[in-house]
């Protein structure tokens, strides 16, 4: 396959995924919670995006990068609500100098295990047996560290978003070569054309 034919198939795709993120037809509602884990002596901070009228919901625990909070993902939990998915972007208390990945998955567990209960305070019943946990970068790492004693079903989302995002990841760095690539013909050619010319 010509390179030219690679950019084209890689652009198309990329436009693909750009027309499949069209909002849906639900409105969108969203509370803002901190549950604390007085047992832990931790806190977790978390950002949910639900459809309004549509319960019991199935719902989505997204985990962010390294670094990022959850309302990062702001666009991502819009657009899974306006589906009719509640999202629970979640933002994790830590720093550059202590990411112990063992404290955040406990509270991605505590997460799980409670914000069903703190949502319903706010009128949002999420349903229990229709969750699924996602994340980009160290997100979805944690999203696959839970204990094994979990379901199957859990995890499977943030292995295909890990995947997803390594995808894209190449097809970035294809692009920018690419485009480097494409920058030196053209600065070659054209300094061919003033030399002939002259």
């Amino acid at each position: 396959m010509k390179k030219g034919t690679m950019l084209w198939v890689g652009l198309v795709w990329v436009s693909a995924l750009a027309l499949a993120a069209e909002h849906g037809p639900w409105a969108i509602g969203e509370v803002n919670l901190i549950l604390q884990n007085s047992a832990q002596g931790r806190k977790v901070e978390v950002l949910l995006l639900y459809p309004k009228g549509t319960e019991p919901l199935p719902w989505v625990v997204f985990s962010p990068g390294f670094l990022f909070t959850g309302s990062a993902y702001r666009s991502w939990g819009e657009l899974l609500a306006s589906h009719g998915m509640a999202t629970a972007l979640v933002s994790y208390a830590y720093s550059l100098f202590n990411p112990d990945h063992r404290v955040l998955v406990a509270d991605l567990l505590f997460v799980l295990d409670t914000l069903p209960a703190e949502a319903q305070r706010y009128g949002v019943r999420l349903d229990p047996s229709r969750v699924a946990l996602v994340g980009h970068s160290l997100g979805g790492k944690l999203s696959f560290w839970r204990p094994p004693s979990e379901t199957f079903g859990l995890w499977l989302a943030s292995i295909l978003w890990t995947a997803v995002h390594r995808a894209l990841s190449i097809l970035c760095v294809f692009l920018r070569l690419w485009r480097r690539w494409a920058r030196s013909k053209l600065r070659c050619c054209s300094s061919a054309r003033s030399t002939g010319s002259g």
